[in-house]
Parts: C-alpha cells; sequence; structure tokens
C-alpha cells in the first residue's frame, strides 16, 4: 500500500533531536556502525566547549544514542547536567569528573583512566578535566 504525501514526508523528516544537532552545531556520524570511536571524526561544539560528535545509528529507533568528547590536553569541558541516565566510557587518557549539588558544597572527585566506566548521577552537575598536560582524553557517553 502506498504511502500517501504527508505520511512520506513525515517519515522523511528528522528527528527533532538531529534538528537539535544541525542548528546547535553538533557533528554528526550516521551509519550502521562506527570503526573506530577513537579515530572519529569530531567537531567544536559550543555547548560542551571541547571538539564532539553524536553517532546516530540507523535501527537503533533513536533510543540509544552516543556522544564522542575530547578533552585537550590540560583542558577540561564545560560542566553539564541533565535528567536522563548516561554512562560514560574512557577510550582513551587520564583524567577526573567532579560532581557537585550546589555552589556551598564541596565538589565529588571521581578519577579515571581508560577503559573506566561510570554513572553521573540524574541532575547533578558535573565537569570532566584532562589529567595530562601533553594527551587528549577521548570519551564516549551513552544514554
Amino acid at each position: 500500500m502506498p504511502l500517501d504525501e504527508a505520511s512520506a514526508k513525515r517519515y522523511a523528516r528528522k528527528s527533532a533531536f538531529l534538528e537539535f544537532c544541525q542548528r546547535d552545531g553538533l557533528a554528526v556520524i550516521s551509519g550502521y556502525g562506527v570503526d573506530d570511536l577513537k579515530a572519529a571524526p569530531l567537531k567544536q561544539w559550543e555547548r560542551l566547549g571541547g571538539r564532539a560528535a553524536y553517532c546516530h545509528l540507523e535501527g537503533s529507533q533513536g533510543f540509544v544514542g552516543v556522544l564522542v568528547a575530547e578533552i585537550p590536553p590540560g583542558k577540561s569541558l564545560k560542566p553539564i547536567r541533565h535528567m536522563y541516565e548516561e554512562q560514560v566510557l574512557i577510550l582513551s587518557g587520564r583524567g577526573a569528573t567532579q560532581f557537585w549539588t550546589d555552589e556551598n558544597r564541596e565538589p565529588m572527585t571521581l578519577e579515571w583512566q581508560p577503559g573506566s566506566l561510570f554513572s553521573p548521577p540524574l541532575n547533578v552537575k558535573h565537569q570532566h578535566h584532562n589529567g595530562s598536560a601533553t594527551e587528549s582524553v577521548r570519551l564516549a557517553t551513552a544514554n
């Protein structure tokens, strides 16, 4: 049964999140897989304060997304918080993530290295820091 014109347009339209990525300047990697997240091409994304790309895999139905980001030597990404579950996998480099709930408390610090996997608590501000003055950090976050 052929689709009517309105249905065809709806199916051809990008998701609201992919439209956001385009407007906000976040690079998108599409396809059925990514050969090597450590070598995936990234682009500066001001919202994060570093280079990043969103991996939009065909067949995922938009239920799982992966953001790949890089932290330059001796630098930090901008503080963030979100209302969705996220897992962070450190692909390369060493550093730390600080977590805090308000300005009056000392942040809790988690140090990490390649292969570390952790999940920031919901709605808690956190900031990723590169612990090396000479090597970049590459991380992947899945939500």
